[in-house]
């Protein structure tokens, strides 16, 4: 049984679509079954496929369409799995627009039948080829990425990213040529966070031999045999001679394993860019200085990127602690929909105190 979430919001997207592609009620309401199907057995060939490798999978549809998480715990799978997993969203699409299509023989005596099967099969043939574009984050983005790390190695990634974004601006002018002025927007949003990420990668992209290096640097050497204000101390001369910024992540890490949690979120505050780990901190760090609102606006972001539990726990608490009720009450349920954790003693936590007699944090 794969667990299925859908939002409202979801709901919202479906109906946009039905009201752009009909002009009747039962043209629109066929459009919302067609919105909702397609998009569960594109999300169930990921899952299943997943599943089949033993990965724990839940779907959830949200304002974005369809997203598959994978739980943690899970032994982690091959760069050929993956490959598989994340192709048999668009193959599952094909199989499903194969058989509308062969379906509409059967339904030439129905008018709304017929449309229904005949834009059943349009719609699944026309996503899962826009979906397999060499853009992120479409699947064939995905899929592009996960070769080239095969090829490259970890570069991969970093080039994935900067293709996709020259290949989404094509696009952009492809789109406007024809007057396809939303999918000119989509394109636009592709370039933007593809370009983002490239850069993202330029700062925390890190090869084998540096990696190596790491482990042989004399600092980490000093940190490792406990002796830890020594290794702060010419890790902090590095960062002030040399102002790499890897090395000032690393100086906030272990700020904050020594208690220096003010010199951490300084350090962590001043970096312009913050890959998910550093963000994961930020947001600690901030929690623990009482900056509710700083570490929420970290704990979003990470969220975006990753389905963390201990992330939407820690939103929570800086939800309650800025007596958002209504903010703290849906971090929980997201929480509580993972099954991951043991929600008695998330809730009793003393940072629901402030509004734990309200009855919307009851109702939970």
């Amino acid at each position: 049984m794969i667990p299925l979430t859908i939002t409202p919001s979801f709901w919202i997207l479906a109906a946009l679509i039905a009201y752009l592609g009909s002009s009747t009620t039962m043209q629109f309401l066929s459009w919302i079954i067609i919105v909702a199907l397609s998009v569960v057995v594109h999300e169930l060939g990921h899952a299943l496929t997943a599943r089949f490798w033993g990965q724990r999978s839940e779907i959830i549809l949200g304002s974005l369409g369809g997203t598959t998480i994978y739980r943690a715990g899970a032994k982690p799978l091959s760069r050929l799995k993956e490959f598989f997993v994340v192709l048999a969203g668009p193959l599952f699409g094909f199989l499903l627009a194969i058989g509308a299509y062969l379906l509409l023989g059967f339904s030439l005596n129905s008018p709304n039948l017929f449309f229904f099967l005949y834009y059943m099969a349009f719609a699944n043939v026309f996503w899962s080829c826009f979906n397999l574009l060499p853009v992120h984050p479409f699947d064939g983005g995905k899929l592009m990425s996960i070769v080239f790390e095969g090829v490259f190695g970890p570069t991969g990634l970093r080039i994935s990213y900067l293709l996709s974004g020259i290949i989404a601006v094509v696009l952009i002018g492809v789109c406007m040529a024809y007057s396809q002025i939303f999918a000119a927007v989509l394109m636009v949003l592709c370039a933007y966070e593809s370009f983002r990420s490239y850069r993202e990668r330029r700062f925390f992209q890190t090869t084998a031999k540096e990696k190596e290096q790491d482990l042989l640097d004399p600092i980490e050497v000093e940190w490792a045999n406990s002796q830890p204000e020594l290794a702060i101390e010419h890790l902090e001369a590095h960062v002030k001679k040399t102002g790499d910024s890897r090395a000032a992540l690393r100086l906030a890490e272990m700020y904050a394993a020594t208690g220096k949690t003010q010199k951490a979120y300084n350090l962590l505050h001043a970096e312009k860019v913050l890959d998910i780990d550093s963000l994961k901190l930020l947001q600690l760090v901030s929690y623990k200085l009482g900056l509710w609102q700083e570490a929420l606006d970290a704990g979003n972001q990470i969220f975006r990127e990753v389905q963390d539990p201990s992330c939407a726990i820690m939103n929570a608490f800086c939800a309650a602690h800025l007596n958002d009720v209504k903010s703290a009450v849906n971090w929980l349920v997201t929480v509580k929909k993972t099954k991951a954790v043991d929600m008695n003693a998330v809730l009793a936590a003393s940072d629901f105190d402030s509004i734990r007699q309200d009855p919307l944090f009851k109702g939970l």
